[in-house]
């Protein structure tokens, strides 16, 4: 069973690395490959071509939804209905909508793209999960950033069902035709949030509260969750598989008590096995205050397999239910192979039961407890750094700490409440402000020690196979005691402490173009010098490309400070993002048109004249002049970067008056081999002059998929065509890098060379 296991994941593996599905006519000879090597006892090779079948299938399935690309971007009539829990930002209402029917703007019946994400911006009156409405909405396929380190949104959309995003459109057309369904479990969920937010009103941590009891983390701050992540403990506080299965094994121990106690329950079945039932009964019922959220639903199953083989009296090792639960859940969700909660989840269950198990020496209760802590924070910890690029200094402490506390009295008491909410027994708010102060005095721990000092480890560019010396080490190390030569396992941890990233070297410029949809930033890297080049835009207070793109993009490449930081004007979707970085990373010197966006004295405006090298490789700044009166976009600040024959122009948002300034000033000394398109592709640049005078080898174009303005401009990409320059714009190509050296450069596209069958099919 184990090795079948390895086989069948290592077939899903290698079918999500596939850049297309293949035609359906393929499936019929893999269904008979399957069937042949079963029917030789080939199990391995037989289970590995499952995994490959089974993933394509289950993708081809989700794949056959999608929006037809002729109604995208326009205006479509849709029917359905609200699910899951809207959420509020600080521009409107999110929500997830399953769309019944859809008209296009002709009024013609066309398919559902089925599950669809949408934003109803200025909305103030909430939605109310099970609703039923009629909308005018504009939608897109669903398109994410696509940048190095940046979380895979399309990914996710692909792994929740969703085929489509988009915005409701005001219109006297939108307007409910049926409430809520009383029987819809995401509409009591609803209505418990909502009772638990009303009794904790104004209490610091009544947004955790409903994250445990709920499943819904919308209330939960910002500054809490950096607390959590600083320390290790962002898995305690939402249900999770940890919290199933510690309300699990209270409930067996419950059941199995109160049949045993009975007169005629034991004559029938035994205890153990009312045990096991009512684990799975309290398992599901938690797991339904979560909405049957992904992880929840793996933690389900695992709690399934383990039922099943103690109902059935079979004396399985754990390695043996170990390897039946994770084939249960690939089966269920093969996609979840790629999630960093499904490696964490059974990366830890892996190292508890080959640290702990066959021991020999085993200790009291808080020796076993303080080895657990440890045996998983040394276990996850290669793979915290290879999908997070760092990992808590603090985790076990804060996890010793934290567990007790949360396992034991708080989800006690918010379960007790919610329990007494739902039956309306008297004093039920009482559990409730009870575990809220609890999670008070735990988050004053937590804090400290979040502010003990240096408590994060950033670590980038850690590939797969400094990964699997990592867990190797961490084999050797968690082998026996008695066993010689332990210690060796620290030497196959090295690679963790080495940068797995590389640098130009000396005489070598890299630039980084990043996907920040409608906006700009680039990262500009020589060997021993990073500028960064705006911040794209903030698009709510919890959402901005500062700390979605630029910073995972910057971890990743294990760059932990920025010599230079130049904004080239004040408009959001350049600036947005600063304030995240600036909180985030040491920032050694800032430049801007706007320097007073910044604290007094913390910023330098940018003059046209000012140089500075850095290994060899050439800044310049070339706009605005110390005598410019321009304001806006005129005023963006104009970088160029040279080495050797090769240079790239960044022009920020300049516009044609702009333009002509930076002819008068320098002809056609602004030859550049890339330069980045003014203003997004806007009608108001890239005058015929200015594009001649660069005479760029390639041009880059910043600018959102599909977005409100119609950047870039097809008349304007027209001048670039007529002049045969290669034009490579964001949002088809995602993060674009560009290499120069002395003699010539090399660009090169992340979404290109990522490609994945889930990813939109726009480019």
């Amino acid at each position: 069973m184990r090795i079948w296991t390895i086989c069948f994941a290592l077939g899903i593996f290698c079918a999500l690395q596939l850049p297309e599905l293949p035609p359906r006519f393929v499936y019929l000879f893999a269904i008979a490959g399957v069937l042949l090597l079963s029917g030789l006892r080939l199990h391995a090779l037989a289970g590995f071509a499952l995994g490959i079948l089974w993933c394509l299938l289950r993708a081809d399935i989700v794949l056959s939804e999608h929006l037809a690309p002729d109604i995208e971007g326009r205006d479509v009539y849709v029917s359905g209905r609200v699910e899951g829990i809207p959420g509020t930002t600080s521009v409107g209402t999110r929500f997830v909508f399953r769309i019944e029917t859809l008209l296009d703007a002709t009024g013609i019946s066309r398919a559902s793209p089925g599950r669809v994400r949408l934003n109803w911006y200025n909305r103030e009156q909430p939605l109310q999960p099970g609703e039923r409405w009629q909308l005018r909405v504009r939608l897109k396929q669903p398109v994410g950033f696509s940048n190095p380190g940046g979380f895979d949104y399309e990914l996710w959309l692909f792994q929740q069902g969703l085929r489509a995003t988009g915005y409701v459109r005001n219109d006297a057309y939108n307007k409910r035709i049926d409430s809520a369904d009383t029987l819809y479990l995401h509409y009591w969920r609803y209505r418990l949030t909502q009772a638990i937010m009303k009794i904790l009103d104004g209490r610091e941590h009544a947004g955790t509260v409903v994250a445990l009891a709920t499943g819904n983390r919308q209330h939960l701050g910002k500054d809490k969750w950096q607390v959590l992540q600083r320390t290790g403990t962002g898995h305690l506080l939402a249900i999770s598989g940890l919290h199933v299965g510690i309300v699990a094994a209270l409930f067996f121990f419950i059941g199995r008590w109160a049949w045993a106690i009975t007169i005629t329950g034991p004559r029938y079945r035994p205890a153990q096995d009312a045990g096991w039932i009512a684990s799975v009964l309290a398992g599901c019922a938690y797991a339904a205050l979560a909405g049957f959220s992904i992880p929840t639903q793996r933690a389900l199953i695992m709690l399934l397999v383990v039922s099943l083989a103690g109902i059935s009296r079979r004396s399985l090792p754990p390695g043996q239910v170990f390897a039946m639960a994770m084939c249960a859940v690939l089966f269920f969700d093969p996609v979840a192979l790629l999630s960093p909660s499904f490696w964490l989840s059974f990366g830890a269950i892996a190292v508890i039961l080959y640290g702990m198990c066959c021991r020999t020496h085993t200790g009291g209760l808080w020796w076993r407890w303080g080895r657990v802590q440890c045996l998983v924070t040394l276990g996850l910890l290669p793979l915290m750094l290879f999908w997070f690029q760092g990992a808590s200094l603090v985790s076990i402490p804060a996890n010793l700490l934290a567990i007790p506390v949360v396992s034991m009295l708080v989800v006690p008491l918010v379960l007790v409440a919610v329990a007494g909410l739902c039956l309306q027994v008297p004093g039920a708010a009482t559990g409730l402000q009870a575990a809220e102060q609890c999670l008070q005095w735990l988050f004053r721990g937590l804090e400290w020690l979040s502010g003990v000092g240096p408590v994060w480890w950033q670590q980038g560019g850690l590939d797969g196979f400094a990964l699997i010396l990592a867990v190797t080490g961490v084999f050797i190390l968690c082998l026996p005691r008695g066993v010689p030569a332990r210690w060796l396992g620290v030497l196959w941890l090295l690679p963790l402490s080495l940068p797995g990233y590389a640098r130009p070297d000396a005489g070598q410029v890299w630039v980084s173009l990043l996907d920040v949809g409608q906006g700009m930033s680039a990262v500009i890297q020589t060997r021993q010098y990073v500028l960064v080049y705006d911040t794209g835009a903030r698009f709510s207070d919890h959402f901005d490309a500062g700390t979605s793109v630029l910073l995972p993009y910057l971890r990743d490449r294990g760059i932990r400070e920025i010599d230079h930081l130049l904004i080239s004007h004040g408009d959001n979707d350049h600036i947005g993002g600063a304030r995240a970085l600036l909180e985030m990373l040491p920032v050694r010197s800032i430049m801007s048109s706007v320097p007073e966006a910044f604290a007094v004295g913390r910023a330098r405006h940018c003059y046209a004249g000012e140089t500075w090298y850095r290994d060899r490789v050439r800044f310049e700044i070339l706009h605005p002049g110390v005598d410019d009166s321009f304001t806006g976009n005129n005023a963006s600040c104009v970088l160029r970067v040279s080495i050797g024959r090769q240079s790239l122009l960044l022009t920020g948002d300049i516009e044609r008056a702009a333009e002509y300034r930076l002819l008068h000033r320098y002809g056609n000394d602004l030859e550049s081999t890339v330069m980045t398109v003014p203003h997004h592709g806007s009608k108001t640049s890239s005058s015929g002059d200015f594009i001649e005078a660069v005479n760029p080898g390639l041009a880059l174009v910043t600018a959102g998929y599909r977005n409100r303005y119609g950047f870039p401009k097809q008349a304007i990409m027209a001048r670039y065509r007529e002049r045969a320059i290669p034009v490579m714009e964001t949002a088809r190509h995602g993060a674009i890098t560009i290499r120069l050296t002395g003699e010539r450069f090399h660009a090169h596209s992340h979404r290109q060379g990522q490609r994945r069958f889930w990813y939109s099919r726009h480019n």
